[in-house]
C-alpha cells in the first residue's frame, strides 16, 4: 500500500512539471480526461512487472 501512494504522489509531481514546462496555444484541461487514475496505472505498471 505504501508503494502504491509513493507512486502516485510521484505520477502527480511528475505530471505537474510536465505540465509547468509546456507551451500551450489553447486553454489548459479542456481535452479528454485521462482513462485511467493514477492508482489504476500504478497498478498495472506493477502487474506488467510481476510477470
Amino acid at each position: 500500500m505504501i508503494l502504491v501512494v509513493l507512486a502516485e504522489k510521484r505520477d502527480l509531481e511528475k505530471q505537474a512539471e510536465i505540465e509547468r514546462r509546456k507551451i500551450r496555444l489553447i486553454a489548459s484541461r479542456r481535452g479528454c480526461k485521462a482513462e485511467m487514475t493514477p492508482k489504476e496505472r500504478v497498478c498495472l505498471c506493477l502487474g506488467k512487472w510481476i510477470k
